[in-house]
């Protein structure tokens, strides 16, 4: 339940600032979406860290940093990919079809977090 609250928080700072680039500041909806990702990333990381993986450590941050934005970029690259699939091949509203990427996404990143960014170091009894 914390992974989709931080996830949701991390979404709707995306939507909003989606919304608000391309349609009050005129921005075009592909170049809105990588720049709504990123600030959604941003958001999406403080809250994974300590919210939702309750990974309060600061020793590897740097590094859990690191992964998290290589795997942002990543992320970031597919969206704006299955943005512009869903957008020009199954004719989708751009807000459509970032909700459908999204979804997709989230669900790939919960793992790839857990294993491999944000994964307890205490041995389980």
């Amino acid at each position: 339940m914390r992974y989709l609250f931080s996830g949701g928080i991390g979404a709707t700072v995306a939507f909003f600032f989606l919304y608000t680039l391309t349609e009050w500041l005129g921005f075009y909806y592909l170049v809105s979406t990588i720049l709504a990702f990123v600030l959604g990333v941003i958001v999406s990381f403080i809250l994974q860290k300590f919210l939702t993986f309750q990974n309060y450590s600061r020793d590897n941050m740097r590094r859990q940093v690191l992964i998290y934005i290589t795997i942002a970029i990543f992320n970031t690259s597919l969206n704006t990919l299955l943005v512009y699939l869903f957008v020009e091949y199954l004719g989708l509203h751009y807000l459509v079809a970032q909700f459908f990427s999204s979804g997709l996404i989230a669900f790939e990143s919960f793992f790839i977090y857990q294993i491999f960014i944000f994964k307890s170091n205490t041995p389980t009894v």
